[in-house]
């Protein structure tokens, strides 16, 4: 009796395994199920067709190299340069209406390092510069840099990004 009753319910075990296994893209640093919003591009002039505006960017941010151009179409472009472990963002997006913070870092830094020429505020720990955002009016701005830069260099970024 034992045994009949052993094979259906293994049977019915093997089954709900099955059907509830699936993949888990968790393991490859995926999340399952959600869209991913970006695109990647080849070139600046791809990403900036998908986005419908345009970005000026510093002609050399010294030690790093563009490693990706992305664009969520019509709502943001995204240029990430990475020297090494480091990596180095700049975002631009349309404002919606009060100038948002489009980073993406919540962190909290000890220090605050304002740029008058174009209303940003400079924000980073122990004399470097981690995060910066401003806004013109029409288009909001951002650089985040892991780890921290100089603040110098971070103003020449955001001076020459419009």
């Amino acid at each position: 009796m034992m045994k009949r009753m052993l094979l259906p319910l293994t049977l019915a075990l093997l089954l709900l395994l099955t059907a509830c296994g699936g993949t888990n893209d968790a393991d490859n640093g995926e999340l399952s199920g959600i869209a991913n919003p970006w695109t990647d591009c080849e070139t600046l002039d791809e990403a900036v067709a998908l986005a419908k505006f345009d970005i000026t960017l510093p002609d050399d941010i010294k030690g790093f190299n563009v490693a990706v151009y992305r664009v969520m179409p019509e709502q943001m472009l995204e240029i990430i340069y990475q020297s090494g472990n480091a990596e180095l963002r700049i975002r631009k997006a349309p404002t919606k209406g009060n100038g948002e913070d489009i980073s993406g870092d919540y962190n909290t830094y000890s220090d605050t390092f304002p740029l008058d020429s174009v209303n940003a505020t400079i924000r980073g720990n122990d004399d470097t510069a981690s995060l910066a955002t401003w806004t013109d009016g029409e288009y909001s701005y951002a650089v985040t840099a892991d780890p921290g830069i100089d603040v110098g260099t971070m103003q020449a970024i955001v001076a020459a990004t419009k």
